[in-house]
């Protein structure tokens, strides 16, 4: 489905921009594992979005948070943040 691509480009892009410039990091891959709407509160739609993020370098993988924006043929549908997610360890893979 055309979404699941561009949120995945779209997470892959947020968590490059976190990566060192070690000459010898690679890019973590980020794929897209779910995607669900949720009950909320008011007007508002709440979603639950799943990653699975391999990394494939030595060290560990921090993530003190994330930001994404999910769009589809360039509209904006869904922006939020997250925080509180799992360290990965190196030559690892985790889902957050």
């Amino acid at each position: 489905m055309k979404i699941y691509r561009i949120a995945a480009l779209a997470f892959a892009v947020l968590l490059s921009a976190c990566a060192t410039m070690s000459p010898d990091y690679e890019e973590p891959t980020v794929t897209l594992s779910s995607f669900k709407a949720i009950p909320s509160e008011g007007m508002v739609p709440s979603f639950e979005i799943g990653l699975r993020i391999i990394n494939p370098n030595s060290q560990a993988l921090n993530l003190d948070g994330i930001v994404y924006t999910v769009s589809l043929q360039g509209y904006e549908l869904v922006k939020g943040v997250g925080k509180d997610f799992p360290m990965i360890e190196g030559y690892s893979e985790g889902e957050v």
